[in-house]
């Protein structure tokens, strides 16, 4: 979740993510958002780019709270949750 006070600010945040935390580690992501919360997966991830995209969003002063998933497989990978 991002401490923002418009959607506004909120997308401007998610576009400085996927800038520099996807598309800067060679990563592609999909998901979206509803209210100020984001929720998305990142393909093709090694556990170097997992730790890249949660340093990130670590250091980000916005993001209030994230959550990085361990790896999975995305066609296979679902079942044991």
């Amino acid at each position: 979740m991002v401490n923002v006070p418009s959607i506004e600010e909120r997308n401007r945040v998610f576009e400085t993510f996927v800038e520099q935390a996807i598309e800067g580690n060679d990563l592609v992501c999909g998901g979206g958002g509803v209210g100020l919360e984001l929720g998305f997966f990142v393909t093709s991830a090694t556990e170097g780019n997992r730790r890249a995209v949660g340093e990130w969003l670590a250091a980000h002063p916005l993001v209030e709270k994230y959550e990085v998933g361990p790896l999975r497989d995305a066609w296979h990978g679902w079942d044991d949750d």
